[in-house]
């Protein structure tokens, strides 16, 4: 979404509180930050679990600054009940099981 700040200085982290915080499902060492300066757009990855982020000139947002927040995949492939290849074999191991015990 889009958020205004009446504040002088405002911090990614403090922006991505704003927005609601992150899910399990987004990646906190991929950080996104699209920001143009002078007519030049400028992305740069942000790692919020490096302390390096602090000493970082993207810390504080500028106006029109645009974060993006890239998906954990592996979080959201896990999220549903047959999320990999192994939850569907372990399935497909218990059909056959009960199959063979119940037909004999």
């Amino acid at each position: 979404g889009t958020f205004t700040f009446t504040e002088e200085q405002v911090s990614v982290l403090q922006a991505l509180g704003y927005a609601g915080d992150l899910s399990v499902y987004g990646r906190r060492d991929e950080i996104v930050l699209i920001r143009e300066l002078d007519g030049d757009r400028k992305i740069t990855h942000l790692d919020l679990t490096s302390s390096k982020l602090l000493e970082s000139p993207f810390y504080y947002l500028k106006p029109n600054d645009v974060i993006v927040v890239k998906q954990n995949y592996a979080k959201v492939k896990s999220a549903g009940f047959v999320g990999n290849t192994g939850t569907i074999v372990a399935i497909a191991s218990l059909l056959i099981s009960l199959t063979v015990l119940l037909t004999n």
